[in-house]
């Protein structure tokens, strides 16, 4: 395995101290899949998990999006507050919706153009968490809504 970090660029001492941690591809996949954070390894620092999020994000789309769908740290879950007829006018913000907090399912509405809030974080009105508004989730919703272009 060693051998198969320093491929990716990574350092000896760092490509080893994975290798200590996982003797598999599929075990640091589960390791992901589960949201761990790669630098509470020792060994492990942040450009090392930089390289390895980057690989796994770039190789296992279906498993980095069921990772964000199981993570409290992504929002994936929106709703219309508008109906589609009366919400079409998004230069003067009517455009009102809400995203689900992931951690306790309040809605929060949000007023103007969802894109403009991909990829940000937003802090819960109830809970005060604050998830990151993930932005192929935020493209889904409009699609299914009839408000993509």
């Amino acid at each position: 395995m060693v051998e198969k970090f320093e491929e990716r660029g990574m350092r000896t001492q760092e490509a080893e101290a994975l290798a200590s941690e996982f003797s598999t591809e599929e075990e640091i996949v589960e390791y992901l899949v589960a949201d761990n954070t790669l630098t509470d390894i020792p060994g492990v620092g942040n450009r090392t998990s930089d390289r390895i999020w980057s690989w796994f994000k770039e190789n296992f789309t279906e498993k980095n999006q069921e990772r964000m769908e199981r993570s409290e740290a992504y929002c994936m879950e929106y709703q219309v507050d508008t109906p589609p007829e009366e919400a079409t006018d998004l230069e003067k913000g009517k455009f009102y919706f809400s995203f689900i907090c992931p951690r306790c399912d309040t809605e929060n509405p949000m007023k103007g153009d969802p894109q403009e809030f991909a990829n940000r974080p937003y802090c819960c009105i109830n809970c005060r968490w604050v998830p990151l508004l993930e932005g192929g989730a935020i493209e889904r919703f409009l699609e299914e809504n009839g408000f993509s272009s």
